[in-house]
């Protein structure tokens, strides 16, 4: 062996160091478990099995093996060589955090993504709230955007909880019915006023104001498309009698309210001018 072979080997023992990046995350060094940068002695020129195990969580963080610094497998067998005395190897990792979510109250609504999944740190996730009938989106609980958008996103740079608060739509009609004296058959009446109320903080939308006979006129209405939280809307009826007799109709307000749809009772009654006495 000449004397430039004998510069290149370390004939001693060598200083070997292993880690992790992120910190603090298992690994093992043959059959020895370690959770910390450990330094260890080692035989020039003897073999050691290095592992970890992926995914590894804990506390809504999980990391997922990326490499080992030397490129070799999650496990993989290393020969203790050192010119210098010492070595290093570091297992990499990639983290990512765990979005909790939720809806309250309960059955008031869905939130997707759904809850439980884990997102790359630093990446930004989309979130959405949905109400279900007869309740509304109020606000977000947790460090997104924009709590007062159903649609927002949130920045995954640690484990997150957010919950989407919903609130139940209450509405009003007024008069609960209306009542037109007898009028002569294709006399029309003077209009009666109806008024819608959002009883709630949050906006209900009426999709649709319908009723079934051809004796009721709806004109003047406003009622149509989002009634903000506390505002009203109006409409007016008119009653022009097609036949003789009792004339009951029903007038609805289709909309995403609790006891959609709500419906006010008309009632009316035609004669036949021509057979009337003056």
């Amino acid at each position: 062996q000449t004397a430039s072979d004998r510069t290149t080997i370390n004939p001693g023992p060598v200083m070997v160091t292993f880690s992790t990046v992120p910190t603090g995350l298992s690994y093992m060094v043959g059959s020895n478990s370690y959770a910390s940068q450990q330094t260890l002695t080692l035989t020039n020129g003897t073999t050691q099995t290095i592992s970890t195990t992926s995914p590894q969580t804990a506390s809504g963080v999980q990391n997922t093996f990326s490499s080992w610094s030397d490129s070799g497998a999650i496990s993989h067998s290393i020969t203790v060589s050192s010119t210098t005395g010492t070595a290093s190897y570091t297992a990499n990792f990639s983290t990512s955090y765990q979005l909790t979510t939720s809806g309250s109250p309960a059955g008031a609504g869905t939130v997707t993504p759904a809850s439980g999944l884990y997102d790359n740190s630093g990446s930004m996730v989309n979130l959405g709230a949905m109400a279900a009938p007869g309740y509304g989106f109020s606000s977000w609980t947790g460090n997104v955007a924009n709590p007062n958008s159903s649609s927002t996103t949130i920045t995954m740079n640690s484990p997150q909880t957010v919950t989407a608060n919903f609130i139940a739509l209450t509405v009003g009609v007024s008069p609960a019915a209306l009542y037109f004296p007898a009028r002569a058959q294709g006399v029309a009446s003077a209009p009666q006023t109806l008024t819608f109320t959002n009883q709630s903080s949050a906006p209900v939308t009426i999709s649709s104001v319908s009723n079934g006979l051809s004796d009721y006129t709806i004109s003047n209405n406003t009622c149509s498309g989002v009634i903000a939280g506390g505002n009203s809307c109006t409409l007016q009826v008119t009653f022009a009698p097609s036949t003789t007799g009792t004339r009951s109709d029903t007038l609805s307000f289709t909309d995403n309210a609790m006891g959609s749809p709500q419906t006010v009772s008309l009632s009316g009654e035609g004669y036949n001018a021509a057979n009337s006495r003056s």
